[in-house]
């Protein structure tokens, strides 16, 4: 053993080896703590982590939002290409003469040629009963131009079943 004075708190102590510089193990942690803020000062270490560290989070978030775009606009074009196929499929039925899918297609409930397979689709499948639309019933023969002309002049929709 050998008598030391340690490099943090200047006390005398007895090293068990020549390499000791501290007294105890509370005086080592406060002296590698004081060299390390001594060096971060010295160096400007923290400014320039912080620097760093704040290049790589915005790195990091700019990363992520281009992610999140990608899959954004992947899914954008996913339910783009399932509107396509729906409305391919609608027009595939529409052709072979499906009311329903005809009054789909036609964008609204406006116009001569929804309310003529609107007319059409009624008078198959619920013959035995009197649908009336705008005070028009559906069994005339110019139910769809009637129900049209009413459409633009009162801008409404009224429909009872009798």
């Amino acid at each position: 053993m050998c008598l030391k004075v340690c490099d943090y708190c200047g006390k005398e102590f007895d090293a068990p080896r020549g390499n000791y510089h501290y007294c105890s193990d509370g005086c080592r942690e406060k002296a590698k703590a004081k060299i390390r803020a001594n060096w971060e000062k010295e160096y400007d270490y923290t400014r320039k982590q912080r620097d760093i560290q704040r290049v790589k989070r915005s790195q990091i978030r700019e990363e992520r939002m281009q992610k999140a775009e990608a899959r954004r606009l992947e899914k954008s074009e996913e339910i783009r290409q399932a509107a396509i196929q729906n409305r391919n499929r609608l027009q595939e039925k529409a052709d072979a003469g499906d009311d329903l899918s005809i009054m789909l297609l036609c964008g609204g409930n406006t116009s001569l040629e929804y309310w003529r397979a609107y007319q059409r689709y009624e008078l198959e499948h619920y013959n035995c009963r009197d649908r009336i639309v705008n005070e028009i019933s559906i069994r005339e023969d110019d139910f769809a131009e009637k129900v049209v002309e009413s459409i633009r002049k009162t801008g409404v929709i009224k429909t009872c079943l009798y």
